[in-house]
């Protein structure tokens, strides 16, 4: 049996288990109360398989999602009669509470005895060290250093980078209190930032990033070009031939992914260092869809970040850069080109500001500080230019088109922001036909006519990754297991009920929720690190389900519940037509949330 399948079994046993636990809930408190299960279900639809026993009817369903136990009397009509005292309705209030509560107890009970197990043996976790900051983010303007290891997050700890994220989300705009230890510190010290919305995600969010394998080591391909200019899993990377002072090896490799030439490594194997250098390869990306291979040109300033250089040079919010030091600027890697390769002294940047061209000049540049200035500055794609970044290999560049080409027309229509671009070049490479571009080249005296039809994308391979910043975290001793594990079912029902305050004060979008295909597809993921992640990551849904069950929706067991109360309350129960059009919204509403879910599912597919 291939490991792909035994991982597709281990994700349907365990989300089965996770259904039949809540399920099983019910059917104790039934049973404990005196009534009668007709059917125990684990899915819905015709019975696939099943047995009966002491009156019950124990079923596999055809529709794996979700399941049900159906209890004497639970869809009689009452007309005045006494119920059969072994049915649902012969039962006092106190009792059916008891019974449609068993579900959501049962999940929080399994997920405070499975979180236990899974912190004692241990479980795979992504180190809480900052890496990169993303730049205009707070944690940028904030200088967190990479390196720096997160302790605590609103006071509470962390022991997962993973989890750093939620917590910034269901904070919403508040700020939020880090404690963190910066790279040589021994006392951690309170950081302060305030989250920004990211329009792209749906959710506010601090702009750190987890780092990897601290020591820079590598997975390498088998039979890849890294592979056979010599490089091999576990060697450590201890400098990237070429890059600039201030530079780490992740920084540095970015930088020269951008340049898609030659790469020259120092790498520490068994002690001794060596020096390899790796030819890259294009290679085509396994999907169906054609593209060009153009971009929008990088070179406006999203954010400026307080610094002397960048203070020197007057640099503002908006600016679109043009030129540094005499160099076209058209991607973020060649600002620091440019800047590393200017000559110390006066620095001149060519800027658009406010549709007028600007020079700003630094008097005093350093070119030992272009590392300096490049970090202070973060840059954004112009969608209102409609000049292109040709990638190479590309189908664009096969037909003629340059990187800085300014596109006039397409098929004959004007172009006048990149939407026009974008809207064009989709429509063309869906249908398969040829796309005229009429470009104007610098130096060209009369616009250029090009025709390019779209081909399959190209990616420069380099044949190696580093590995993951992962650990095993494990507790100390049983005890220290259970009060973490406790933490962990409390801390996850927060942030459950935490999340959907925000979706309805609209600082978390709907769009971030998941359904049966996005379970899946983290549940599978979580198999191939181990039986303790799948198994954390099922009390991570065990307590989702409780909460989602404990929503006062009809049909839901909070909404019996939320019944149940008013009859405790009044002294009777709610009227059958109330309880039948009840019943009826909270069809739609389930089912209208069922859709929206599994259509959110696959546009994170496609």
């Amino acid at each position: 049996m291939s490991p792909e399948l035994i991982r597709i079994l281990q994700v349907a046993l365990g989300i089965g288990m996770v259904i039949f636990v809540h399920e099983g809930g019910h059917f104790l408190a039934a049973r404990l109360c005196g009534v009668r299960v007709e059917v125990f279900s684990l899915g819905f639809g015709p019975k696939v398989l099943g047995f009966q026993r002491k009156g019950t009817l124990y079923q596999l369903a055809l529709v794996p999602f979700g399941g049900y136990v159906r209890m004497a009397g639970e869809t009689d009509q009452r007309d005045g009669s006494p119920p059969p005292p072994d049915s649902l309705h012969a039962k006092n209030v106190p009792q059916r509470f008891l019974i449609y509560s068993g579900g959501v107890v049962m999940n929080v009970i399994f997920a405070l005895v499975c979180f236990p197990l899974v912190y004692h043996f241990g479980v795979p976790a992504v180190r809480p060290v900052v890496g990169a900051t993303q730049p205009g983010m707070p944690a940028w303007f904030a200088r967190i250093p990479e390196g720096t290891r997160i302790l605590k997050v609103e006071g509470r700890d962390v022991h997962d980078f993973m989890g750093i994220p939620a917590e910034v989300a269901i904070a919403g705009s508040d700020p939020v209190t880090f404690e963190m230890l910066y790279p040589g510190e021994s006392v951690a010290r309170e950081v302060v930032l305030h989250p920004k919305m990211d329009e792209t995600n749906g959710f506010y969010r601090v702009g750190l990033a987890p780092m990897g394998d601290p020591d820079w080591t590598v997975e390498v391909e088998a039979d890849s070009v890294a592979y056979a200019a010599g490089l091999r899993s576990g060697d450590r990377i201890q400098r990237v031939v070429g890059a600039y002072p201030g530079q780490s090896p992740g920084d540095a490799l970015t930088q020269h992914f951008a340049q898609s030439s030659p790469l020259e490594l120092e790498v520490l194997r068994d002690g001794q260092l060596e020096r390899i250098t790796i030819d890259p390869t294009w290679t085509d990306v396994a999907s169906t869809k054609r593209v060009f291979g153009i971009e929008p040109p990088s070179n406006l300033v999203r954010a400026v970040r307080p610094g002397p250089e960048v203070e020197a040079l007057g640099l503002r919010e908006g600016d679109r850069i043009l030129t540094v030091a005499g160099s076209t600027i058209l991607r973020n890697s060649d600002v620091l080109l440019a800047l590393h390769g200017a000559a110390a002294g006066a620095l001149t940047v060519e800027v658009r500001r406010d549709g007028e061209l600007v020079a700003l000049h630094m008097d005093a540049f350093d070119p030992n500080r272009a590392f300096a200035l490049f970090e202070d500055i973060a840059l954004a794609q112009d969608l209102e230019s409609t000049q292109v970044l040709v990638r190479p290999e590309s189908a664009a560049a096969q037909a003629g088109l340059l990187s800085g080409d300014t596109v006039l027309q397409l098929a004959g229509s004007a172009a006048s922001t990149w939407s026009d671009i974008q809207t064009q070049a989709a429509h063309a490479a869906e249908s398969g036909q040829a796309l005229e571009f009429e470009v104007q080249r610098a130096g060209a005296t009369a616009p250029i006519v090009l025709a390019a039809t779209a081909g399959a994308s190209r990616v420069l391979d380099y044949g190696f990754a580093f590995r993951p910043g992962t650990y095993t975290f494990r507790t100390k001793g049983v005890a220290k297991a259970i009060t973490t594990g406790a933490q962990s079912s409390v801390r996850m029902l927060r942030e459950a009920m935490m999340t959907l305050r925000q979706m309805f004060r609209q600082q978390i979008s709907p769009k971030n929720l998941g359904g049966v295909l996005t379970i899946g597809k983290v549940s599978y993921q979580a198999s191939s690190m181990g039986w303790t992640k799948l198994l954390f990551f099922l009390c991570m849904l065990s307590v989702n389900l409780a909460f989602l069950n404990v929503l006062p929706i009809p049909l839901l067991d909070g909404g019996h519940l939320f019944f149940l109360l008013i009859e405790g309350i009044k002294g009777s129960p709610v009227s059958e037509r109330i309880m039948g059009y009840s019943q009826l919204v909270g069809l739609v509403l389930i089912l209208s949330l069922m859709v929206y879910v599994t259509y959110q599912d696959i546009l994170r597919i496609l």
